[in-house]
C-alpha cells in the first residue's frame, strides 16, 4: 500500500484552520476524543491528509503549526494511534498532562529522550516524520531503530508515555528555550517603540530575552501575561541590565506576599497610570 502524507496541525496556533478545512473539504479528523468542549474545538490538534491545497496553505506559514508524517494507515487508524500520546505521565504529577508532541519545537526533543521501547511504539505506523520551522527542514525515518528491533513492534500497544525525572528535565529545558525565542520576537516588536538604540536587532533581543526571563523567574513572576508586561515596563524605561532597576521598584517587586501578576500590575499602574493593557501586548 502506498504511503499517505499527513499533517498534524495545531488549531491553537492556526486560528483559521477549521474554516480552511471546511472550505477545501480535505480529509481530516480531530485528535481529541468526543465529546469535545465547544471552546476547545477550534483549539484542538487535527490530523489532515495533505492535498495540494493543504500543502500550499502550509508552505505559506512561518508559525509552529505542527508536523508532517507519512503512513500507510488510513486516517481513522492513525487518529487512534496518536490519540494515545496526547497525554503523558510526568514526575510529581498524579494526573496525566497534555503533551504537545505535534509542536515542531517539541517533537525532536521528545524523540531524542524516549527510550528505545517508547520510541518504537510512538513511531510504529509512521514511515517518515518531518518538520519545517524557522527556515529549517528536519526529516527522520528512524530506519536504524526499526532494524534493531524488528519483532517488538508487533507485540506492543500504544499507551501513555511515562517520563523519568531525567527525561522530563530535558523537555523542560527545550520548553524554556522555545519560550525565550518567543520572548525575543516580542522584544523585537516592542523595542522599536522605545528609546533603546539597537545595533544588532536579533543578537540584542535574544540576550535581552534571557536577561528579562531570568529576572522574572527570580521574582517568581511566571505567567506569560505578567512576564510580557514586565518586559514592556523594562523596555519603556530603557533598562537593559536588570541590576539597574530603580530603587523605588524594590518594595513592590520583592513583596512576595502578593502573587507575581499583582506585583507587575501594581508596578505598571505606578509607572504608566491608566495605560496598563491587560493583554500583555502593549502599555
Amino acid at each position: 500500500m502506498e504511503a499517505i502524507r499527513y499533517a498534524i496541525i495545531d488549531g491553537a496556533i492556526e486560528e483559521g484552520l477549521l474554516e480552511f478545512l471546511k472550505k477545501i473539504n480535505s480529509p481530516h479528523c480531530c485528535l481529541y476524543a468526543a465529546p469535545i468542549q465547544p471552546d476547545l474545538v477550534a483549539l484542538a490538534p487535527y490530523l489532515v491528509e495533505v492535498t495540494p491545497e493543504v500543502d500550499t496553505w502550509l508552505q505559506a506559514k512561518d508559525s509552529p503549526w505542527g508536523i508532517y508524517l507519512t503512513s500507510e494507515l488510513g486516517l481513522r487508524e492513525l487518529q487512534q494511534h496518536f490519540r494515545h500520546y496526547l497525554w503523558s505521565i510526568i514526575p510529581e504529577q498524579k494526573k496525566p498532562v497534555l503533551m504537545r508532541y505535534y509542536d515542531p519545537r517539541n517533537i525532536w526533543a521528545i524523540t531524542s529522550i524516549l527510550t528505545d521501547r517508547q520510541l518504537l511504539s510512538f513511531i510504529e505506523p509512521v514511515d517518515k516524520l518531518s518538520t519545517y520551522y524557522g527556515g529549517e527542514y528536519l526529516e527522520e525515518n528512524f530506519s536504524s531503530m526499526r532494524k534493531s528491533e524488528p519483532d517488538r513492534l508487533q507485540k506492543e500497544h500504544p499507551t501513555l508515555l511515562s517520563f523519568t525525572y531525567r527525561q522530563y528535565k530535558k523537555l523542560e529545558q527545550q520548553a524554556q528555550k522555545n519560550y525565550i525565542a518567543q520572548l525575543s520576537c516580542f522584544i523585537n516588536e516592542n523595542a522599536e517603540k522605545t528609546d533603546l538604540m539597537i545595533s544588532s536587532k536579533n543578537a540584542f533581543s535574544k540576550s535581552l530575552a534571557v536577561e528579562y526571563f531570568s529576572f522574572c523567574q527570580s521574582l517568581n513572576i511566571t505567567d506569560d501575561l505578567s512576564i510580557r508586561n514586565m518586559v514592556l515596563i523594562l523596555l519603556k524605561r530603557s533598562i537593559i541590565d536588570t541590576r539597574n532597576i530603580p530603587e523605588e521598584w524594590d518594595s513592590i517587586l520583592n513583596d512576595l506576599t502578593y502573587p507575581g501578576h499583582s506585583r507587575v500590575q501594581k508596578l505598571a499602574l505606578q509607572e504608566f497610570g491608566s495605560n496598563l493593557q491587560q493583554t500583555g501586548y502593549g502599555i
